[in-house]
C-alpha cells in the first residue's frame, strides 16, 4: 500500500503491476508511505508488527530510487536520509491510524487489476519459483500441479482465490484464503462491496489510457514511458528457462480458457467491478 501525496491511496495487490506503479510514484516524489504488502486492515490493527516490517526493510533503502546511482562516498549519509525519510513515511501512517474510520474517507482509494485468467497462471508461477515460508501459497503450489492448483482454490470454492485476495488487500475484513466462505459472509462482501471501499480499478494491461482517464491530476505533464508496465514474468536467467515459461504460460492459459465460464463465475466480482 502506497499513501500519495494529493490525497491518494494506492493498494499493492500481488502480481498486478504494482511495482511499475510503485516506481512511477517514487520517480515523482509523491509517496507519503510505502509498505508494499501492507493492507487495508493495517490501518486498524498490527500496527506494532507492521512498523517492524517497514523500518527493517532495507532493500527499500539500498534497492530504491532514493540512493539508486549514489557515490559510494556518500553512500552512508543518503541512507541516513532515507531512514529519516522512513520515520518520517511511518509518522504519516500512524497519524491516518489514530482514526481511520474517519482519516480515509478523506483519500481516493486506487489499485490495479489484472485480467483473472493471467493474475492466476502469474501467481502460481510466482509461488512454485519462491522459496518455501511458513503459511505461504509457495509451499502449496509446489505440492500441485497448476490444475489441482485451480481444482482446489477455485472450482472447489465458492469464491475464487484472487477475489480473495483482492478483497483482503483493499477490505477493512479479513478472508480465510484456504477455506470456504460463509454463504452469509460471501453475501456481505457481493452487496456492500462498494461502501466498504469505494476502490477505482485500473486495469493493468491498459494502464496508461486508465490513469489518464480516472487520476489525471497525479500523472499529467507525465512522459509516455513512465506509464508503461513491462511484464517481467518471462524474464528469466536464460533463453531455455524463459522458454519453459512462456511454454507453462501458454499451455495454462488453454487450460483456463476452457474454464473460463466457471472462473467467471468464481471471480464474478472482479470481471463486474474491473469491467473484464
Amino acid at each position: 500500500m502506497y499513501i500519495v501525496k494529493g490525497n491518494y491511496i494506492f493498494f499493492h495487490i500481488p502480481k498486478t503491476g504494482g511495482k511499475s506503479i510503485y516506481q512511477y510514484f517514487l520517480r515523482r516524489n509523491m509517496l507519503e508511505f510505502a509498505g508494499e504488502h501492507v493492507q487495508y486492515t493495517d490501518f486498524f490493527n498490527n500496527r506494532r508488527e507492521i512498523e517492524i516490517m517497514f523500518k527493517n526493510h532495507e532493500i527499500f533503502l539500498i534497492d530504491s530510487m532514493i540512493v539508486k546511482d549514489v557515490d559510494p562516498r556518500t553512500l552512508s549519509d543518503a541512507i541516513a536520509r532515507a531512514r529519516i525519510e522512513k520515520e518520517e513515511q511511518w509518522q504519516y501512517f500512524l497519524k491516518i491510524s489514530e482514526n481511520p474510520n474517519k482519516n480515509l474517507k478523506n483519500y481516493n482509494l486506487l489499485t490495479t487489476i489484472r485480467n483473472p485468467i493471467d493474475w492466476y497462471i502469474s501467481f502460481y508461477h510466482h509461488g512454485y519459483s519462491m522459496p518455501n515460508k511458513p503459511n505461504s501459497f509457495s509451499n502449496i503450489c509446489k505440492l500441485l500441479s497448476f490444475e489441482e492448483f485451480i481444482a482446489e482454490f477455485v472450482e472447489k470454492a465458492n469464491i475464487g482465490l484472487y477475489t480473495k485476495t483482492v478483497c483482503n488487500f483493499i477490505l477493512p475484513i479479513r478472508i480465510n484464503t484456504r477455506a470456504m466462505v460463509k454463504d452469509k459472509e460471501k453475501s456481505y462482501i457481493y452487496n456492500n462491496f462498494d461502501e466498504l471501499c469505494p476502490v477505482t480499478f485500473l486495469k493493468i494491461e491498459n494502464i496508461k489510457e486508465e490513469m489518464l482517464k480516472y487520476v489525471p491530476e497525479i500523472c499529467s505533464g507525465s512522459e509516455n514511458d513512465e506509464f508503461l508496465h513491462i511484464n517481467k514474468g518471462g524474464e528469466q536467467k536464460n533463453q531455455e528457462s524463459r522458454e519453459k515459461y512462456l511454454d507453462f504460460f501458454e499451455k495454462s492459459r488453454e487450460l483456463l480458457l476452457k474454464k473460463y465460464d466457471t472462473i467467471r463465475d468464481k471471480d464474478k466480482l472482479i470481471f463486474e467491478k474491473a469491467g473484464y
